[in-house]
This record gives C-alpha cells, structure tokens and sequence, in this order.
C-alpha cells in the first residue's frame, strides 16, 4: 500500500478534530439533495462522508473550495487555512494523487489507545455512557441504532444475509463503540458471525472474529479475546487480503496477549505487526504500533529506555502526518517514562508541551491529565483538580486527581496521612460512580497508605475490600495483586498462616492464568515472609532466586534488582558478608541501569553495612557517603534516616566512638518524628539508650527510652 498523500492526511485530520456536534453540523450541511442528500449522510462517519464527496468529484486535487467553505462554516479556520494552503500548492505543484481516503480504513476494528489505556490503567465502565461521551452523542446512537433496528426487520433485509451481516455488524458497533452495551454488542457480533458462516466467506468471519475479541477484551475475557484475534490471524495466513487488515490483526492479537499477561507473546506479535506496516508503508498503523509497544516496555517490561525509543518514533511520525492528537499522546508518554528515569527537568519539558497542545484543542479531559503530568513534577495539583470540579461529567478526572495527590503526597511529600484523605475522595467518588474497579483501586492505595504508617490491621480491612470487589468482577490480575496485599499485610500481623494462604492462592492464580508477571509478584513476599517473621533466610534464598530466575526470563529489570537486594540481604543475616556483598553490589549496579535513586541509596547503605562487619571501614564509610549525599539531594527522608541509623553503628560498634554514634541517632530520631514513624523512633531511642549505657550513662540511658516504644 502506498505512502497516504498529504490530502488523504488532511481528511483524516480533519475527521480527528471534529466533536461531535461538529458532525452534526457537518450532516447538516451536506444534507441537501443538490450535494450528497440526507439518507447517505445521517448514518455517515466524517470519512465516509469525505469518500462519497470524492466519488462525486465534488472535493479532490485541486478542488477543495467546498471543503474551506464548510469548514469555515464549523468554524475550524486553521483546517480551512491549511486546505486552501494544499489546493494552491496543487495548482503550483501539480502533485500526483497516489493515495485516496479509501487507503486510510480497514475491513478490522480496533481498541482505540484511550480504551487500551483505561483497560489497563483506568476505571473498568459499566454498561452506559462512556467517559468522554455526551449526552447528545449518544442520543445520536440511539437514534441510528432505531433506525438500523427497524430496517434489519424489514423483509428485504430477512431474505439476504448479506445485508444482515452488514447490520449486525453495525448495530454491534453501536453498542459497543458508542453506547457501551457490551452483552448487546456481543450478542449482535455472535449473529454476525453466524452470518458469516452461513456465507462461507473467510474475510466475514474474520470480521467477525475481530469485533468479538474486541467485545471480549473490553469485558475482560481476554482468553476468549485471544482464541477470536488467533484466528483472524490463521485466517489471513492463507487468505490473500489487504496487508493493512494483516496488520491489524496481529496488533489486536498483541493488545489481548498483553491485556491477559502474556508480555512475551504480546511483544513478538507487536513487532509482526511493525513490520506489515513498515512494509506497506501505512505511517499511520505503525505510529499506533510504536505508541503500544512504548506502553508494553514501559509497563509491563520496566525498561524506559527502549520505551522512550518508541514513544520518540512514535512523535516523529505524528508530526510528519500533522496528527496534532497523536502528537499531544507522544509527548505526555515521553514526559511519563523521563519521570520513570527520573529526568524530572526533560519530564517537565515534554509535560508542558502537551498541556500546551491540549489548551489548542480545548479539550478539558486531556487539559486535566496535562495539568495532573506538569503539577505531579511542581508539587503542585490545584489547577488539575479545579478545571475536573469545574467540567460537569468530569468525575472520573476528579478521581485521577484525588488517586494522583494521594500518590504525590505518599511518595514524594512522605505524608501518608495527608495521602488518606486524598484517597477517601477518590473512593466516595467511584462509590458515587458505582464504578466497582476504581473503587477496588481507591482500597488498595488506603491499605499501602496505612502500611506506610504501621497501622497493619487497618491496612488488612482495606486490602479484604480491594479482594472481595476483584472476585467479584472477575478481575484475575488484580486479584493476584490483592491477594499478595493481603498476605503482607497478615505477615506483618504475624498471622503467619493467613499470609502464607494468601501467598499460595495468588502463586495458584497467575499459574492457572498463565500470568508470568503475577508469578514474579509473589515471590519475593514469600522469601520475606521466611526471612523476616520466621527467621529462616536460607529458605528465603529459594524464593529470591525463582525471583530472579524469572525476572531475567521476563527482562524486569526492577524486579531482577529487587531480587539481587533480598539475596544479599539474606546471605547477611546468616552472616556470609563476601556472599552479601556480592549480591549487593548487584543490585548496585542494576539499579544504577535503571536510573532508581531510591534503590541506589538501598544499595549503598546495605553495603556499607555489609563492608562495616567485613572490618573494611573505608569502603564503608564510602557508601555510606554517597547514601547520605544521593538521599539529601533527592529528599528522600526514609533514606537519610536509614543512613544516619548506619553511620550511628559504625561509629559505636567499628570506631567504638558512642559519643559520635549519638549525633547520628538524634538525626535519625529526628526524621523519624518528622515523618511520624513510631516504629523507627522506637529504634532510634533503644539505639540512643544503648549508645548511653556504653558511655556509662544509664539514668540518660533510661530516660531516652519511653515506655510506650
């Protein structure tokens, strides 16, 4: 297929900036019977209409007055400036037509990347008016939907299957596309399908099979939505059909495999997609493709790197087609994996130019997710939340704001409490919603908000909540990540069984699902549970290094450093420093690669511990150094105190200096009251009091130590 001509691009640009009362409008205007009439535009998408216009050699090279007119008339002056810039540089050029719109379609549906995103990501809809519909759009689909309704019951229509497979077809895109009546779009793409075989044309079923494992996936079936997208592909295998529709199957197949967790898979199908685009030289498909697998690198594999090749390429392309939406996308996805690599300043950058071009196209829902990217980094979301209070239906943009401060404040602010009261919005709003997910969501964030403040019991009842609604909806990921929850939070209650159950039925579940990933989330939990509660970290050893062996399989180079971390810290505690230092210098090194200052403080501070009971104080004091100084310039408090707790037992245990390891535990104790972490300022003042009755003075040593630590 050929390079789309810069005429076909416009058509396709217009038809993304258009809303939906600017189709209206657009019907409007072509309706009279002098230009195309009523009856073919009513039910007509924005490039259909233009195709039909084309056909009628109203609009093409050369001819574009209509267009400017009617696009003034919609009041888009940039679009109309830019197609009276093209039908003067046709007269000049005299430019070959090697493309028309027709290039731009496929037989094959696919999930728009917002659907993609709120599939893994966002809120799971339940039947009714989709987030960024509005009430007059979808009366508009209730209108055409009663108008194809009637006419699949006329008897013309009853005695030709073809026409009937045309409607099922249509009707089912109604109800899922625009109404999100998922059960009715699924039984209409059944008789579809029946259809189709009833026909015995290959392609229909594969049309067929498309719009099901569509359906399927947005339901969260994904195995069904697999075994539909397989054989669409089997079908074009052997079937001589459009490259573009090739294409799109093998990029649907992906999108499922890695909805369902099978990262692996998604990937090899991805790149089999990449390529029958590059190959047909469709521009448009591969932009998609590299948007996606940015998506599956940065989320499902953690490498940021080669994510932020693709969300580059994917930029290129969106400027060099003049898609101003695609091109907004690139850039937040850009800014998003900078903040992965901790690249605040290029974050930033990238942030403020789609908060740039979301102000151009006035969209209020992307203006919010804009503002959400640029005040995350400035510490700053009141001009997020304001402009999703102020846009009515924008609940949903309130509740990613809520979801984001908690985030902010928990994580860069150290102020789990503060978090808390983010968090109850976001749950009094999905409750409010009736949106079961995001609710489950909103419970697991209070469980880690209350984990982060040692309240473990409270953090259980949250975390049960989150459980208790995944089951319900079915949500086999989610529940793995709910059971592992709840399994930490019973193994800091010392309910060792209870965690240990936990453990086992999320191990169960990611087996059965084949989820790889869900398997890897476990692990490290369980060799915890043996280290930590039952002081067994030889035991522990086996489950780090199932860790590892899969992290390597999977390239999660987070988990591989997590890993690399609880292997040397197990060798620690049985006292094997060589061994721990090793693996601690892995996990060094590994997190350097990834660009994670939290860990890389983690890493120096263990290893100046391990170096310190090795009696090689230099190389102690050296990473210990460079934990205080990486921790003090990213403020991360947790850090610094970690240090200071360090730096106190090498001064009273390896310099025998008390006196100086207690500057150091008042540091630590400071930060501990500072963050609001009894628990370490419990630690902190045993420290202290040991550090007196080393220098012999018990009534200070005695008084440091209050009763209820």
């Amino acid at each position: 297929m050929a390079q789309l001509s810069r005429l076909a691009q416009l058509y396709l640009k217009i038809s993304d900036n258009l809303t939906e009362d600017d189709v209206r409008n657009l019907r409007s205007l072509l309706s009279l019977d002098e230009i195309l009439g009523k009856a073919k535009v009513e039910k007509a998408t924005p490039l259909e209409i233009f195709n039909m216009l084309v056909d009628n050699d109203v609009i093409g090279k050369g001819k574009l007055g209509l267009l400017v007119q009617i696009l003034r008339c919609l009041g888009k002056g940039k679009l109309a400036n830019e197609a009276e810039c093209l039908e003067q540089e046709h007269e000049i050029e005299g430019e070959p037509e090697d493309t028309d719109v027709h290039c731009i379609t496929s037989e094959l549906a696919s999930l728009h990347i917002k659907e993609l995103v709120r599939l893994t990501d966002e809120p799971m809809k339940t039947p009714g008016l989709g987030p960024g519909e509005t009430d007059a759009s979808t009366d508009d689909a209730k209108e055409r939907l009663g108008t194809l309704l009637a006419e699949l019951d006329t008897p013309a229509v009853m005695a030709d299957q073809e026409k009937q497979f045309d409607l099922y077809c249509q009707i089912g895109d109604l109800y899922r596309a625009k109404l999100y009546n998922l059960q009715s779009a699924l039984q209409y793409y059944q008789s579809m399908m029946q259809c189709s075989k009833s026909l015995s044309e290959d392609i229909k079923q594969a049309k067929a099979h498309n719009r099901l494992g569509l359906t399927c996936d947005m339901l969260r079936k994904h195995e069904e939505a697999i075994k539909n997208h397989d054989r669409v592909v089997d079908i074009y295998k052997v079937v001589v059909g459009d490259e573009v529709d090739i294409c799109v199957a093998y990029k649907n197949l992906a999108s499922s495999l890695t909805l369902s967790g099978k990262v692996t898979e998604a990937k090899s199908n991805y790149k089999t997609a990449l390529h029958f685009a590059r190959e047909t030289k469709n521009q448009t498909e591969e932009m998609n493709i590299y948007c996606m697998l940015g998506d599956l690198y940065k989320k499902q594999l953690n490498e940021p790197q080669i994510s932020h090749m693709y969300y580059t390429n994917m930029l290129a392309l969106a400027k060099d087609l003049r898609r101003k939406f695609w091109e907004m996308l690139a850039y937040n996805r850009l800014g998003n994996v900078c903040n992965d690599m901790q690249k605040n300043d290029l974050a930033l950058q990238w942030y403020q130019k789609a908060l740039e071009m979301s102000r151009e196209n006035a969209d209020t829902r992307d203006q919010i997710i804009a503002h959400l990217c640029v005040g995350a980094l400035q510490g700053n979301l009141d001009t997020a939340l304001q402009m999703a209070e102020q846009k009515q239906r924008e609940e949903y943009g309130q509740m990613r704001v809520y979801i984001n401060m908690g985030d902010m404040q928990r994580e860069r602010f150290n102020s789990p409490r503060t978090a808390i009261q983010y968090y109850e919005q976001a749950l009094s709003l999905a409750r409010q919603l009736g949106d079961r997910r995001q609710e489950g969501i909103a419970y697991n964030r209070l469980g880690t908000a209350y984990v982060d403040i040692r309240e473990y019991e409270v953090a259980l009842e949250w975390y049960q909540k989150q459980l208790k609604i995944c089951q319900e909806i079915e949500d086999k990921k989610e529940q793995i990540i709910a059971h592992v929850s709840v399994g930490n939070a019973n193994r800091f209650l010392r309910n060792i069984e209870q965690a240990a159950s936990h453990f086992n039925s999320a191990l169960q579940l990611a087996e059965q699902t084949e989820d790889e990933h869900g398997q890897l989330r476990v692990y490290i939990p369980m060799g915890d549970m043996q280290k930590d509660q039952l002081h067994s970290p030889s035991t522990s050893i086996h489950y780090y290094e199932q860790a590892l062996t899969q992290a390597r399989q999977l390239m999660n180079h987070v988990e591989e450093a997590l890993a690399y971390e609880r292997l040397g810290l197990a060798q620690y505690e049985m006292g094997d420093y060589e061994k721990a230092v090793k693996w601690l210098q892995k996990h060094l090194d590994k997190s350097q690669d990834n660009g994670d200052n939290k860990q890389q403080i983690s890493a120096h501070t263990n290893l100046g511990r391990a170096y310190r009971l090795m009696g090689s104080p230099e190389k102690a004091t050296s990473h210990i150094s460079t934990a205080l100084q990486l921790a003090e310039q990213t403020g991360d408090l947790h850090g610094q105190m970690e240090v200071y707790f360090a730096m106190g037992e090498m001064q009273r245990d390896q310099l025998h200096s008390p006196r100086t390891a207690i500057q150091y535990y008042e540091q630590a104790l400071a930060l501990a009251r500072q963050l609001g972490d009894r628990y370490k300022e419990g630690v902190a003042y045993n420290k202290l009091g040991l550090a007196r009755d080393e220098m012999k003075e018990y009534e200070t040593s005695f008084e440091v130590a209050p009763e209820d630590t």
